[in-house]
């Protein structure tokens, strides 16, 4: 998944959301991208949900040891 952060900000840098989705298709054909503001949460939702369906991760979490001195 291809993330393009700080959408907030993409005025103030002369940037373009639009260009960058039309050429984040273009260039990447169905493989997935997002656009986030991740200071803010936007998106997070999208690449949590990336990374548990497709991030190949065991479902089992491991159990940590803790230990007292």
């Amino acid at each position: 998944m291809l993330i393009i952060n700080k959408i907030d900000i993409a005025e103030q840098v002369h940037a373009s959301l639009e260009v960058m989705e039309r050429d984040s298709k273009k260039m990447r054909g169905e493989r997935p991208f997002v656009f986030t503001n991740l200071y803010d949460g936007i998106g997070l939702e999208e690449i949590i949900r990336f990374i548990l369906d497709k991030g190949m991760l065991d479902e089992r979490r491991p159990q940590l040891e803790v230990t007292t001195s």
